[in-house]
C-alpha cells in the first residue's frame, strides 16, 4: 500500500498529523551497497561475444533487487539461450552464480574477489560420462 500525503486543514488537531507520520514507513538504507557487492558491476550492460574472432552471441546483464543481484541473459548465434543469477553471499563471503541453459546445461559456481580477479569455479558432472569435473570460468 502506498500512502499519499494530504494537506491538513489548519483546524485539524496536530495529533492527527503525528499519527500519519508514525504510519509512514521509515527510509531503509539499501542493503547491498558495501564494496563486496560491486566487483561484478563492470559486467552490467550489453555485450557482443566472440570466440576465436567470430561472433558467438550476445549477453545482456542487468542489476536486480536494488543491486543485490545481477541477471545474465545469453543468446547464442547457434540459438542457444541461457540465464544466470549472480549475487554476493555475505554469510559465506563469496559470489554465487547459478546458470541454466536450453540444452539442460547447469552450473553452480562460487568465487572470491582477490587481487582484482574473480574466477568462478564449481564442480559438476559431465553430461555424457557422468564423471565429476571442475568448471572454471576465466
Amino acid at each position: 500500500m502506498r500512502l499519499t500525503p494530504i494537506l491538513l486543514a489548519p483546524s485539524v488537531d496536530a495529533t492527527a498529523h503525528t499519527a500519519y507520520a508514525a504510519d509512514t514507513p521509515a527510509v531503509v538504507p539499501a542493503p547491498c551497497v558495501d564494496p563486496d557487492y560491486l566487483p561484478f558491476d563492470f559486467w552490467i550492460g550489453n555485450w557482443s561475444v566472440t570466440e576465436n574472432g567470430k561472433p558467438a552471441g550476445s549477453n545482456h546483464v542487468d542489476r536486480l533487487l536494488e543491486g543485490c543481484a545481477l541477471r545474465e541473459n545469453w543468446v547464442g548465434v547457434d540459438c542457444s539461450r541461457g540465464h544466470s543469477l549472480n549475487f554476493y553471499d555475505s554469510r559465506r563471503g563469496v559470489w554465487q552464480q547459478t546458470w541454466i541453459d536450453n540444452s539442460t546445461g547447469a552450473l553452480n559456481l562460487t568465487c572470491r574477489f582477490s587481487d582484482r580477479h574473480m574466477v568462478p569455479t564449481g564442480a559438476s558432472n559431465d553430461l555424457k560420462t557422468h564423471a565429476q569435473r571442475i568448471d572454471r570460468i576465466t
